[in-house]
């Protein structure tokens, strides 16, 4: 009795190691439409604030690192209050309806703490 339950806590710690690795992101010129598809830039532009912080100001406010990433997008997934001078950080699923997809959310977390639109790179 005891192995099924050893086997399915091997199994699910397994798992989580595996959710931590994030695939590679696409390229710069295919993230920024995302910004769009996700709603983003309903509330947020790279330097002005609009309902919500710049993108400039949230890279300047938390560390590129993955666990900073993984933080960020539970906080947009589950809405938050306070961070930001009393602004409301409204669930994103409730604004872009079907065009919500967490790795998609992460790739965006991460071009905008590593600062991504400074990249010389086209589409940058």
């Amino acid at each position: 009795m005891r192995k099924p339950i050893v086997a399915g806590v091997f199994v699910l710690a397994l798992m989580g190691w595996a959710c931590r690795r994030q695939p590679p992101p696409p390229p710069p010129q295919q993230i920024k439409p995302l910004f769009k598809k996700m709603g983003c830039t309903n509330c947020h532009d790279i330097r002005n604030t609009i309902g919500g912080p710049s993108f400039e100001m949230i890279a300047a406010r938390y560390p590129h690192d993955p666990d900073t990433i993984r933080a960020i997008v539970k906080r947009i997934m589950q809405g938050s209050r306070g961070r930001w001078s009393g602004m409301p950080l409204e669930e994103c699923p409730k604004k872009v309806g079907k065009g919500y997809n967490a790795q998609e959310m992460y790739w965006l977390v991460d071009w905008i703490l590593k600062r991504a639109w400074e990249s010389p790179s086209p589409g940058g």
